[in-house]
């Protein structure tokens, strides 16, 4: 059974690495092993006819000539939306630390090297990220104007959202009743 597998192998890759144009054997002994050669062997052998190879031409692709090739800015992505979700404009955030969730919402997705920026007054808040929701922490309060915009690699600004406020009340030590 060994030796019939290893002539099955051996007929395999033969048949595989020999070119079209080779003559091909298959022999069979008196225990029933085939065995395949590109030389006819003394014993009773019979040729083996292959069909042709299946091949396809290479396909040409056609020379771009820098003139032909489309500018940066025709690549460019057009982003449709871009809205802060939550809090919604006008929001208040109460009792607490200052700490909130700002959800960004944006269409198409973020192509490769681009990222959202928020602004919280018009200054940039943290880090750009791809990230869709931004967690800003400890707060002043009083009432901040909420912006995220869309930058490539450069930091060249691709589309800003429109602003949203935000108004943050946080808990007085000195007056304990006073929320502003």
């Amino acid at each position: 059974m060994r030796s019939c597998l290893t002539a099955t192998l051996v007929a395999t890759s033969l048949l595989l690495s020999l070119p079209g144009q080779a003559e091909i054997y298959k022999t069979v002994d008196e225990h029933g092993n085939v065995t395949f050669t590109d030389s006819a062997p003394d014993r009773k052998s019979e040729p083996v006819e292959l069909p042709p190879a299946n091949t396809m031409p290479a396909v040409k692709r056609p020379e771009q000539s820098p003139q032909d090739a489309p500018d940066a800015d025709e690549e460019a992505i057009k982003y449709s939306h871009l809205s802060i979700v939550s809090p919604a404009d006008e929001s208040a955030i109460e009792h607490g630390p200052g700490d909130f969730t700002v959800t960004i919402s944006v269409k198409p997705e973020l192509a490769k090297g681009h990222a959202l920026q928020l602004l919280m007054d018009g200054k940039p808040y943290g880090r750009a990220t791809r990230a869709k929701a931004v967690q800003l922490t400890n707060v002043f309060r009083g009432t901040h104007q909420l912006q995220v915009k869309i930058i490539d690699e450069a930091g060249k600004t691709l589309k800003k959202s429109k602003s949203s406020s935000v108004h943050v009340f946080r808990p007085s030590v000195l007056l304990p009743g006073y929320r502003n």
